[in-house]
């Protein structure tokens, strides 16, 4: 686990809080994505949480909900 990572919205770690402002929906067509795109994610805008991990693959996760950030391709803000 990481203890901090440095995004496009500023330096994030455990216990930052963060709002979503788009997940990246688009994805291979697959049996869980037939039709290549991630509801779920598009659904993430607006939520807002606080950062609870940092993986070793600089995905964050957090309270908003099952899908961890990732920061190359999700948009998002930190909250002050």
């Amino acid at each position: 686990m990481l203890n901090e990572i440095i995004t496009q919205a500023g330096t994030v770690k455990n216990g930052t809080r963060l709002r979503i402002l788009r997940m990246q929906s688009e994805t291979m067509p697959s049996r869980a994505f037939p039709d290549g795109i991630d509801h779920q994610a598009e659904q993430m805008a607006g939520k807002e949480g606080e950062v609870t991990v940092i993986d070793d693959a600089g995905q964050i996760h957090g309270t908003w909900g099952g899908l961890a950030l990732i920061p190359e391709h999700d948009n998002f803000e930190i909250i002050p």
